[in-house]
């Protein structure tokens, strides 16, 4: 386009972004933002912001960024923007979290509460995901008071992440008492709540709250027994382990899925039983993955 005297527009300048998708491309996405930069009026420009989100929620952005130590520089860039839009907020916000960059992701969260921009459901949820992989609480709080104050807590991602939050940072209570505030509550929450507990090892709560959900008629999905069956590994319950895996295939019509299958075949060597943890893995209807061969290695 260039090389026939074409001036191009914002849109093929958006289209680009798509293209920017491997870290090794970091230096020609950083190239065509300066070309934007230079042909448009404003730095603010939807094709300057949307070549923003592609450098910040790319790989070849915010992770090239991070990876080479250079995360400074997405944050002089974005502020280079007259007036970023919910998007290119979004997009750094949630790039950064994606990216593992935790500390900038709740900076930029930060920044963008001090410019009076309305936070959406997106970038909460990307903020407390940051602050639960630190395992931080106090950021969490603090974007719990958000969630409250702008009545974002029946969003069920918000929710969910919430309950999860609070769960990895250490407080299982306070996430069991967030949940029991909830006016309604789904499988989702459900999941969030049951991967908690059995993370900490709280089996009986577990059960409880698989039950709970049975007497409310919740229509019990993949993810559910996938958390069923963590708690299970992590409590050592082979028994129970055994009967929630028969009873999501026969009872619940549920088709394994790898994720089912490792747990199980973890909770098969913990009891010893390696040989029909082999003769499992053999029967499987699909190629084995990794995974689950390392489940059963790791109890050898």
């Amino acid at each position: 386009m260039r090389n026939i005297g074409e001036k191009p527009d914002g849109y093929p300048m958006v289209a680009l972004r798509l293209g920017l998708a491997d870290p090794s491309l970091l230096g020609v996405g950083q190239g065509v933002h300066g070309f934007c930069l230079k042909h448009t009026k404003s730095p603010a420009s939807p094709a300057c912001a949307r070549l923003v989100v592609a450098l910040a929620y790319h790989r070849s952005g915010v992770q090239g960024l991070v990876e080479k130590g250079r995360g400074e520089e997405e944050h002089t860039r974005s502020v280079s923007l007259l007036k970023p839009d919910i998007v290119t907020w979004s997009a750094l916000i949630t790039g950064f979290s994606q990216a593992g960059d935790n500390n900038n992701a709740l900076h930029f969260f930060r920044a963008m509460n001090r410019e009076g921009v309305k936070a959406d459901p997106v970038m909460v949820v990307s903020a407390l995901a940051a602050s639960a992989q630190l395992a931080i609480v106090g950021p969490g709080c603090e974007l719990h008071g958000h969630v409250l104050r702008h009545g974002l807590e029946i969003d069920v991602m918000v929710s969910s992440t919430l309950i999860d939050m609070y769960s990895k940072c250490g407080f299982i209570d306070l996430a069991m008492l967030f949940f029991r505030s909830l006016s309604r509550q789904n499988v989702v929450m459900y999941n969030s709540v049951i991967l908690g507990l059995g993370s900490d090892r709280l089996a009986s709560q577990v059960f409880a709250i698989f039950y709970e959900m049975s007497e409310k008629g919740l229509e019990l999905d993949e993810s559910m027994f996938v958390a069923l069956l963590h708690a299970c590994c992590h409590a050592g319950l082979v028994k129970d382990g055994k009967d929630i895996f028969s009873r999501m295939k026969h009872e619940f019509a549920i088709e394994p899925r790898t994720e089912h299958y490792v747990h199980i075949v973890k909770l098969l060597g913990m009891a010893g039983e390696l040989k029909e943890a082999y003769i499992l893995i053999l029967t499987f209807p699909e190629p084995v993955d990794a995974s689950i061969w390392g489940g059963i290695t790791s109890m050898l």
